[in-house]
């Protein structure tokens, strides 16, 4: 009997709890403060390496969703996800700044080395993205993105269709200086802008 819990105390408990996250919400609102609006969150990494990492949906070796994240002067490689960005995934961000990294021997379904999903002002500078594999889509994959890319390379990626970058969906992508060449496509070419 002694290790039997008392309901009746479990349920005051609950009561509690209850209460507390009541008299919270009510304090955001008379504040003034949408209680149920989405927390971003600010990232930075720096000098990282960040490499044989796998996971099971996005992101195999950076995954990042609701945030500004700056990351520069790094090395994403050998990563691997089931669905998108092998390397790294963005969604439904905004201020995106890569600079100076490379994205090297990533695999995924979509998005081989990096995917963008709703991201509006990604910035990628002197970025490197080679030797990635997408089993469908694009080794660089973005959808409802808004993407400006300076100086970079885009070289020996392999993916099913649109070997060096897949555009979907209304995203907006301007390539300044890119070099790219060496990407082995089954179908289609390079770079494919699949219909809305």
């Amino acid at each position: 009997e002694n290790n039997i819990p008392n309901a009746e105390n479990q349920v005051q408990d609950l009561n509690e709890i209850l209460r507390v996250r009541r008299e919270k919400l009510d304090n955001l609102i008379k504040a003034g403060k949408n209680p149920f609006e989405k927390v971003k969150y600010n990232r930075t990494a720096y000098s990282q390496v960040i490499k044989d990492n796998y996971a099971l949906k996005y992101g195999g070796g950076f995954y990042s969703k609701y945030s500004e994240v700056s990351l520069t002067n790094s090395e994403v490689k050998n990563n691997v996800s089931k669905d998108y960005g092998g390397g790294i995934d963005f969604e439904n961000s905004n201020k995106i700044n890569i600079e100076s990294v490379t994205v090297q021997g990533n695999n995924s379904k979509e998005g081989g080395g990096i995917s963008f999903f709703n991201v509006t002002n990604a910035y990628l500078k002197d970025v490197v993205v080679k030797g990635n594999t997408a089993t469908k889509n694009g080794t660089v994959w973005s959808n409802l993105s808004t993407i400006k890319w300076d100086n970079g390379l885009i070289s020996g990626n392999k993916a099913s269709i649109a070997s060096a970058f897949y555009i979907k969906g209304r995203s907006e992508t301007v390539l300044k200086n890119i070099t790219i060449s060496g990407n082995e496509s089954t179908s289609g070419s390079p770079i494919d802008k699949a219909s809305l």
